[in-house]
């Protein structure tokens, strides 16, 4: 979708109100696309972190422990960070 712009790296947000980075991580790596900065909150820019590839991983396995992969019946209900 972005492919006629030259896209530089990312932004992972809204990590805070996730159940799931598989998503996010998968488009990233698909992309070949670097992770900047990740947010886990509304106060910017307290929020706003460099991101860190050991941190990204844990909180995804953090989350598969904790939510599984079926932790909802409807894809609509599903919050998944999102990279911008």
């Amino acid at each position: 979708a972005y492919k006629s712009i030259d896209l530089q790296g990312c932004i992972i947000t809204k990590l805070d109100e996730c159940y799931s980075l598989g998503e996010v991580v998968s488009n990233v790596i698909e992309a070949q696309l670097p992770v900047s900065y990740v947010a886990d909150g509304q106060q910017v820019p307290e929020d706003i972190h460099v991101a860190n590839a050991k941190s990204i991983i844990s909180l995804a396995a953090k989350l598969y422990k904790k939510y599984g992969l079926n932790h909802t019946n409807s894809s609509s209900d599903v919050n998944t960070a999102q990279a911008v």
